[in-house]
């Protein structure tokens, strides 16, 4: 049955849906999309490309010249120890699988940037695929989503679509397109979808953690429709139960070698992580198939919460350490004056303070979606038809996340327009209903004054945004990207104590003899936070201590006189030439702003 569709009547008597054509549709999403990526290309950098785009190429080209497919080690990052990157290897399989086929034909460094540039618009295009199924199974009639909105709704998700442009090799695109898989599964509501469900949310989190939420938050609304006896829910619980039963162990096999089985890493796909999502397919295919739609929903209930927090029991009494998160190695002065001062991980306030008015605008169009769409979900959920108002639930944890930390926004422009044409049609209907144009203003009033009082209380308070870089900013976020490394190569093999973003220069575009202490992500914080110790500290004698392990430290020239300047004594002290003892300044060949230092040990 359509949501709000268009009914005829046909010659035989019966009931049929004046449906829209699929493969037309498909062909105007896929234009819009290629039509965004082509906009991102045009520029100098990718909209959203980042640093990440540059540490997945290393661990790519790594994999197809010698580390094993378990081998995640980073060794030219030594901090003192060796980097071993959390990242999963399903995102490099594609681009591997292209560049092995092709090396043969291109020689490998260009296999490997055709895999970069060819992969990401292919899962753009299944993407694409995804977004027209759901819309298809929500929206099945041409009165449901008429062109003019389906445009609409394409014209609002720009920040999703270039998570799929040529370069953008991060796991985001992957994340986005499982996302969507999972929305499909819902929108299915039956063996099949429930399948799907389990698949993408196993899948998903053995991509990376970030769609933790909306996982979790997907399986608890399964378990409510199971509780509330919505028709078919038994059905899809068990088989989306099923489904993370199988996926797990076989993600595990695929993704982690044998010894590690057991091992607890907060913040990527293992043990802590495999229980939970089994220990919801064993309590799910239990109480779906095991009782049935015995009991009342009073019952169910209690028995769901029981089994459940009894899994989560086990698995915190088994790793105590995952309840510390994700970023608990992320401290002291790392936190304070490293990772606090990411912009993407701040709140969506920092839209305001940059000024970034095309994802205020966005933010601002996706809380008006969700509060004229609130109507249609409610009505769903009397009428004991899940879907839409499942998706709707996850569309607003979305949101929610992006006023937390504002990197979610590219993910959540991904779902939230989804939800357009169910906003247009109360938002139609609302305004027909109302006779006054007074009233008509005082309802447009209304909801904007809505919108701004959702953005004030929904964001958390930051402190406000410093008007200029500190001593602190420059110190870790300066690489020196416009001078050669040709002093690096003179080294021979060496380890070099750097700030992260010089370190992530040298491994990506040096000439691979040294290793670096940090590189900014946010397994190096401990190495980071030993840098940091080092330009702080007035004792010669712990100074010297984390400098021990360092053959070299490296760090790029940087104004004077900047604040913050006074808690870092060593640095104005290697700015202005002064002579630092176990420090030995090394003259470059021609003017340059990497400034390297020879560590002379005591023996």
């Amino acid at each position: 049955m359509a949501l709000f569709g268009h009914w005829s009547k046909a010659s035989h008597g019966e009931v049929q849906i004046d449906s829209w054509p699929f493969g037309p549709y498909l062909l105007l999403v896929v234009s819009v999309v290629a039509a965004y990526i082509s906009l991102d290309l045009t520029g100098d950098t990718l909209h959203n490309g980042d640093i990440d785009d540059q540490l997945r190429g290393l661990l790519l080209r790594l994999l197809m010249s010698s580390s094993g497919w378990y081998d995640l080690s980073l060794p030219m990052v030594r901090g003192p120890e060796i980097y071993i990157s959390p990242w999963s290897r399903l995102v490099d399989a594609p681009y591997a699988s292209i560049a092995f086929a092709l090396q043969y034909f291109f020689g490998q460094e260009q296999a490997i940037d055709i895999a970069f540039k060819i992969w990401p618009p292919i899962l753009g295009a299944i993407f694409s695929i995804l977004i027209v199924s759901v819309l298809k199974r929500l929206y099945p009639s041409k009165a449901d989503l008429p062109v003019k909105t389906l445009l609409g709704l394409l014209i609002v998700m720009p920040y999703a679509f270039w998570e799929f442009s040529p370069g953008r090799i991060d796991h985001h695109n992957l994340q986005i397109v499982l996302l969507l898989l999972v929305i499909y599964g819902i929108s299915r509501f039956d063996m099949v979808g429930g399948a799907t469900v389990g698949m993408g949310v196993s899948v998903s989190t053995a991509v990376g953690l970030e769609t933790l939420p909306t996982s979790a938050l997907t399986l608890i609304a399964l378990s409510c429709t199971w509780v509330f006896g919505v028709r078919g829910s038994r059905t899809m619980l068990g088989s989306t139960g099923i489904a993370c039963l199988v996926m797990p162990p076989i993600l595990m096999l695929v993704l982690i070698p044998p010894p590690h089985y057991w091992a607890m890493s907060a913040d990527a796909f293992s043990m802590p992580y495999i229980q939970a999502l089994s220990g919801f397919g064993l309590v799910s295919v239990f109480v779906s198939i095991g009782l049935g739609e015995r009991y009342n929903w009073t019952v169910r209930g209690i028995l769901l919460l029981f089994l459940g927090a009894a899994v989560l029991t086990c698995i915190l009494l088994q790793y105590p350490l995952t309840a510390s998160g994700p970023f608990s190695m992320i401290t002291g002065p790392s936190r304070l004056y490293w990772f606090d001062r990411i912009q993407q991980e701040m709140s969506s306030l920092q839209f305001f303070r940059s000024h970034d008015h095309i994802a205020i605008a966005l933010l601002a169009t996706m809380s008006l979606m969700l509060v004229f769409a609130a109507p249609s979900a409610r009505r769903y959920i009397s009428e004991g038809r899940p879907q839409l108002p499942i998706i709707y639930l996850l569309a607003c944890g979305l949101l929610l996340v992006v006023f937390l930390s504002n990197r979610f926004l590219r993910i959540s422009v991904g779902v939230v327009p989804l939800l357009m044409p169910l906003a247009i049609r109360e938002l139609v209907l609302g305004w027909r209903s109302l006779s006054e144009n007074g009233s008509k203003a005082l309802a447009v009033i209304g909801c904007f004054a809505s919108l701004l009082l959702a953005l004030i209380v929904l964001t958390p308070k930051r402190p406000e945004a410093r008007e200029n870089y500190d001593a602190f900013d420059y110190l870790l976020w300066n690489s020196c990207e416009h001078d050669d490394l040709t002093t690096i190569s003179l080294l021979g093999r060496s380890k070099i104590m750097t700030p992260p973003a010089l370190g992530l220069h040298i491994i990506v575009n040096g000439p691979g003899n040294v290793s670096v202490s940090s590189i900014p992500f946010h397994r190096a914080a401990p190495a980071i936070r030993r840098f940091l110790r080092t330009f702080m500290t007035s004792d010669g004698s712990e100074q010297t201590e984390l400098l021990a392990d360092f053959d070299y430290l490296a760090i790029c020239r940087i104004p004077m006189g900047l604040p913050g300047e006074g808690q870092l004594p060593l640095l104005p002290r290697l700015l202005a030439g002064e002579e630092v003892e176990g420090l030995e300044p090394i003259s470059p060949a021609r003017p340059t702003d990497l400034m390297l230092f020879r560590i002379n040990r005591p023996y």
